[in-house]
């Protein structure tokens, strides 16, 4: 995959505590570069608790050293839009520059965030480039009118984006750049909209330049501004305007530990990467989202949730496709996983249509068992894995919980370009099912035999379940007696089937959360009659491979 998106991830360092000023929900105060946080369809008014973050190194650096030398010339307000008018003070120029600035909205495959960005040209805005990190969506909104924007351009080191509207702001000042950065002690003011609020302006001077904060892992953003104008989160992405309302940086942390210090992007230092990327007019690539991932960050949960008995060349090229696959159905969004399809699926099908038959349906245990090679463009591959959906999308119409084994045609495709197995036909593998998990009977694991539970003692015994097996407990109980069988998952991640049958070998109990990953059981029943009680712990994902703990209490009747 030729996309990529860096998240950074919190340290616990000595010293102070930062945040990007992204609202984000309970993530507001993150430092996520892929995005995240919850929907931004929550009050974002409300006061956000700044979560405790990395702990990075500010640097200043000598503040003798030599500026960047300006590039390029003032950009000036167009024909269409109002002039930009030197006022007198922060306030006039509030007033005078406010149509410049947006509120930005940003979705991505698995979160939704605010943040602001402003104008340099009538179709033309800058911003953070952590605002806007992983977006599929990103709408800007100028006073009543909102207009989406694809990326031109960022620069993780900088922390900064240009962004391209969908049209022309109309009748809206652009900002201008400033020829030289700031100096220390001068008045600056940042402009932004906090929490999604209406725009705020803030005053305050510079009291650091030449800066770089580090994140740790390799993530450092360099040639920063230190001021102690005050943001609050929604802020990342404003300008950081002089006392001529030209953009000195953009705004994009604060320091959470040392109160009053806010730190901006020095856009003297990317102003010739922006200028690249507007020149030449190229939205980048957007992610593309299989359910609640970025398919450019699948791999890693490919290889984790994708399990294989076999090794071929082809392997985590097939992981991915099996991983996107079950990810768009387990996450609601099987729309997604239609572009995963061949055209024997595709042709006469719509991805609505296909999508309604996985409404309900949610696949783990994934196994990949055989690949055959049937020409160069083409493999035969078999599957076993546990289906949980409800009962009238069953194979049989009935089945809530079924255990399938497929052979799947897969077929050479592309996605976004990128060359990807796609999955074209599929078929029951002969003779091996589909099979409602109360009917499949994995491999025998171990017979144990627990000595009878006198009335009001325990017996606690711990075992290891081997992936596709089952575990046999059997023991000697009276009748009228109150059973309690619990199972405690010790360090396995399968999802156990728990079952209790008599000495007729009809059932008595089971527990009833079967696929919905809950790894502990416990179920209780009265014994009819006296005689053997037989327990089965049962691996349906062929996961296992992990130990459990096994408790069964004996209480009178």
């Amino acid at each position: 995959m030729a996309r990529s998106n860096t998240a950074l991830t919190p340290g616990v360092v000595a010293g102070i505590v930062v945040g990007v000023l992204l609202v984000g929900g309970l993530v507001g105060f993150a430092l996520g570069r892929g995005g995240g946080g919850e929907d931004t369809t929550t009050d974002q008014t409300s006061t956000t608790v700044p979560a405790a973050i990395a702990s990075p190194t500010i640097v200043a650096n000598d503040s003798s050293e030599t500026p960047l030398t300006t590039q390029g010339q003032r950009i000036q307000a167009p024909s269409t839009s109002a002039p930009v008018t030197v006022a007198q003070g922060f306030p006039d120029l509030f007033e005078d520059l406010r149509s410049a600035v947006a509120s930005v909205d940003v979705a991505g495959c698995d979160f939704g965030s605010q943040g602001t960005a402003f104008l340099v040209a009538p179709d033309i805005a800058y911003t953070a480039e952590h605002v806007v990190a992983g977006a599929t969506e990103i709408a800007l909104t100028f006073g009543g009118e909102s207009i989406e924007a694809t990326v031109l351009g960022s620069d993780v080191g900088r922390d900064v984006a240009a962004l391209k509207l969908a049209q022309p702001v109309q009748n809206a000042t652009v900002l201008a750049i400033a020829d030289a950065d700031p100096r220390v002690g001068e008045e600056v003011a940042a402009m932004g909209h906090p929490r999604g609020l209406p725009l705020a302006l803030t005053v305050g001077r510079v009291t650091s330049m030449n800066g770089s904060f580090d994140f740790g892992g390799g993530d450092t953003v360099d040639d920063l501004i230190q001021t102690d104008a005050v943001v609050a989160p929604g802020s990342s992405g404003g300008p950081l305007i002089d006392g001529d309302g030209d953009v000195v940086g953009i705004v994009i942390l604060k320091d959470l530990a040392a109160e009053g210090l806010m730190y901006a992007g020095n856009i003297q230092a990317s102003r010739g990467d922006l200028a690249d990327w507007t020149g030449d007019g190229q939205p980048v690539e957007t992610p593309i989202c299989v359910g609640d991932l970025d398919l450019d960050a699948i791999e890693g949960f490919a290889r984790d949730s994708i399990r294989s008995t076999v090794d071929h060349p082809d392997l985590p090229a097939l992981q991915v496709t099996f991983a996107a696959y079950t990810q768009a159905i387990n996450s609601g969004r099987a729309e997604d996983g239609f572009v995963l399809l061949g055209p024997a699926i595709t042709t006469n099908n719509t991805a609505a249509a296909w999508a309604e038959g996985q409404a309900t349906s949610s696949l783990w245990g994934w196994t990949i068992r055989e690949v055959v090679d049937v020409d160069g463009s083409t493999l035969s591959v078999r599957s076993t894995f546990t289906s949980t959906q409800e009962a009238a999308f069953g194979f049989d119409g009935a089945s809530t919980c079924t255990r399938w084994d497929i052979t799947h045609e897969m077929v050479a495709g592309e996605l976004d370009g990128d060359p990807f197995w796609l999955v074209n036909r599929s078929r029951a593998t002969p003779g091996g099912g589909p099979v409602d998990c109360d009917d499949w009977e994995p491999t025998l694991g171990q017979d144990r035999v627990i000595d009878p539970i006198a009335t009001g003692d325990s017996f606690v015994g711990e075992a290891i379940l081997d992936p596709g097996t089952y575990d046999g407990w059997f023991t000697d109980v009276d009748a009228g007696a109150t059973v309690v069988v619990r199972l405690d998952a010790v360090d396995f991640e399968f999802d156990p089937m728990l079952e209790v049958f008599d000495a007729s070998d009809s059932l008595i109990a089971e527990n009833d959360d079967r696929g919905d990953g809950t790894l502990d059981s416990q179920v209780e029943f009265e014994t009819a009659q006296t005689g053997p009680l037989q327990i089965r712990v049962r691996d349906l994902s062929d996961v296992g491979g992990g130990s459990y703990r096994l408790t069964v209490s004996i209480a009178a009747g």
